[in-house]
């Protein structure tokens, strides 16, 4: 990857204007949640749902704070609730209504679906699309006992799932980073990697996370198995060179992201096996201009680990 200081020097600067501020969080595949306003309880959501009938009784009207519409959430419903006979659109009024908060465990996982964008900016339910824990003040809600919806993102199709748990099934990448060096990541391969395993463990943070953060500048969309993803930093030099290496045609797919450092220290990337099939890659911006990028495939790993030290790192 070729970059000028010039990009280096804006890195340095968004990194001191930003850290420590939120940054839009996406699921391991960069697609969607359903409202980017968060949903305050079932009128809130009641209302949001007849304004966008009001203008369009199809339920294809974008509701307010939300990328979904009614109908993203009719199509998730109807297949998940058969006994709410949901019909039309027009259902989901008593439906909504009849959502009460539920009790929600600490330890467990909750997967929900997500939109995810087409090329001509139509956007897809995609069920079991994200998998997290509940977040800090967040309330969900239940119809008739069965998990609906996740307030703060607004995602139906929820279900609970034991918490995420490293297996013979995962592998793992762990990488240095410190504050200084902007890091970026990307699985590049000849296919996307399933959902199962994917999460983040930054050194100097508690949580392990299922999305994937977006905090550094540099970032593109790409359409990925029909649909548009953002992609974080430019792998199209590296992409060239792991087909090479593969021998067979392989790009960024849907496991990709940026961060600052919270700490000097190793973070760790939980991948599927299918992982070993490409290339886990990270990208350094050093602070002296130098553009470091390192990746680890199938001979790298040492019983499903690989490391990318920081001895490693500043050698190059």
């Amino acid at each position: 990857m070729k970059k000028s200081l010039f990009l280096f020097v804006a890195a340095v600067f968004f990194a001191l204007s930003s850290f420590g501020m939120a940054s839009e969080a996406k699921a391991a595949n960069g697609d969607h949640r359903f409202c980017d306003v968060s949903i305050q309880n079932p009128t809130d959501l009641e209302h949001r749902i007849s304004q966008s009938l009001a203008i369009d009784p199809t339920g294809h009207h974008a509701m307010q704070g939300c990328r979904a519409t009614p109908y993203h959430f009719f199509a998730e419903w109807k297949q998940d609730f058969a006994d709410a006979h949901l019909t039309t659109v027009q259902d989901l009024l008593p439906f909504v209504r009849a959502l009460t908060p539920m009790t929600v465990k600490k330890e467990m996982q909750y997967n929900s679906a997500c939109l995810r964008e087409r090329p001509d900016h139509v956007y897809d339910v995609i069920g079991g699309c994200t998998t997290r824990p509940v977040r800090k003040g967040e309330t969900d809600y239940a119809w008739h006992g069965k998990p609906a919806l996740m307030s703060s993102c607004a995602n139906p199709g929820v279900i609970e799932v034991p918490p995420i748990v490293v297996n013979s099934g995962c592998i793992q990448v762990n990488f240095w980073s410190d504050t200084q060096v902007p890091t970026r990541f990307a699985y590049i391969g000849p296919r996307a990697l399933p959902t199962r395993c994917v999460r983040l463990q930054i050194a100097g943070e508690q949580e392990v996370r299922t999305e994937m953060p977006a905090e550094c500048p540099d970032t593109y969309n790409k359409v990925i198995n029909g649909h548009e993803v953002q992609v974080v930093c430019d792998w199209r030099d590296d992409e060239v060179a792991v087909s090479g290496i593969l021998g067979v045609p392989s790009e960024v797919q849907n496991v990709s992201g940026s961060f600052y450092g919270r700490t000097n220290g190793m973070n760790t990337m939980y991948l599927p096996e299918e992982a070993l099939n490409g290339e886990f890659a990270v990208c350094y911006t050093l602070p002296d201009g130098r553009i470091v990028t390192i990746g680890v495939r199938r001979r790298d790993y040492l019983n499903g680990v690989a490391t990318i030290a920081r001895d490693r790192v500043l050698a190059n």
